[in-house]
């Protein structure tokens, strides 16, 4: 289970965050239905009996049944923040900062870097846009099988090229990857950075975060046209603002603890975001281990098509 946070000063904006989380998951608890990994690997081991290459390759996947974690992943550019989001994620939850997470303005993160929070696993991912294409490459393959994808902006939102963003949130059919954007919560990071001063002018910096939400949507309805699954688009309910480390107070520091967050508290947004995940976790929870067996299995079944 979730660590529990304690309270912010924030209630509306956990409801907020609430409703639109619940939104996104609403849909995502129902499919795919409690069970149907399992199902799936025995009717696929009875099919490929014979074929030990088949059956070699899905042994990762047939493993994810004994008790697989629902699993959030962290997807963006380089230098959104991802690393310190899951970083304040732990400290608040009084998990402590593991040495493998590094913070850095550059390309750091070069691997999928997997953290234990309550009954989940978040996955912190190498960014896109950072000139590496091994790291585009570790990105998509640790988006496979997420229950829910959180997608971090900077406050400049949609830069450059777009095509990383748009296969996760669209999928490939050719390569067995289903699109996430059902699954998917759009977080404008570094908040701090929009330009209103969150202390002096709360309701201008509220107003702001704002319009910049709906500024990401119609930006992202924009990258083709619409960026839809063929049942809906971004919404602006999917879309939040957050700073996850105000004012780069923490920064690659190890030894910290949720005091040093605390003066911020009452505008960053990560209370109600992490309040708003523990009330839906349950949610996500009855089928996080069929949406990690189902979607492992397309992309290993694809990827031996392929070959």
């Amino acid at each position: 289970e979730i660590p529990i946070p304690r309270l912010s000063r924030d209630p509306v904006d956990v409801e907020r965050l609430r409703a639109r989380i619940r939104s996104i998951i609403d849909m995502a608890e129902r499919v795919p239905r409690s069970g149907a990994g399992a199902a799936w690997v025995t009717s696929t081991l009875n099919e490929l009996v014979g074929d030990e290459v088949a059956l070699d390759a899905l042994t990762p996947v047939r493993e994810l049944i004994n008790g697989a974690l629902p699993r959030i992943v962290l997807a963006g550019d380089y230098s959104t923040g991802k690393s310190s989001f899951v970083k304040r994620l732990l400290v608040d939850s009084d998990l402590g900062v593991p040495d493998r997470l590094g913070i850095a303005a550059q390309p750091r993160t070069g691997s999928a870097e997997v953290f234990r929070w309550g009954g989940w696993e978040i996955v912190d991912t190498p960014g896109f846009q950072s000139s590496r294409r091994e790291h585009s490459a570790t990105a998509h393959q640790a988006v496979v099988g997420a229950s829910l994808l959180i997608v971090l902006f900077n406050p400049n939102l949609v830069v450059g090229a777009a095509s990383d963003l748009l296969t996760v949130l669209l999928g490939d059919r050719g390569a067995g990857r289903v699109g996430k954007l059902a699954r998917t919560l759009f977080v404008i990071n570094r908040s701090d950075e929009l330009g209103v001063d969150p202390r002096e002018d709360p309701d201008g910096y509220r107003n702001l975060c704002r319009r910049k939400e709906l500024e990401l949507a119609q930006a992202l309805g924009a990258l083709h046209g619409e960026v839809s699954d063929g049942h809906r688009s971004v919404k602006a309910e999917q879309i939040l603002c957050v700073a996850s480390d105000p004012y780069g107070m923490v920064g690659d520091r190890y030894e910290v603890t949720r005091a040093d967050y605390d003066q911020h508290r009452d505008w960053d947004g990560m209370d109600a975001l992490r309040r708003a995940l523990t009330d839906t976790s349950a949610a996500l929870d009855r089928n996080g281990a069929d949406v990690r067996i189902l979607e492992g299995g397309a992309v290993t079944l694809g990827n031996l098509v392929a070959v």
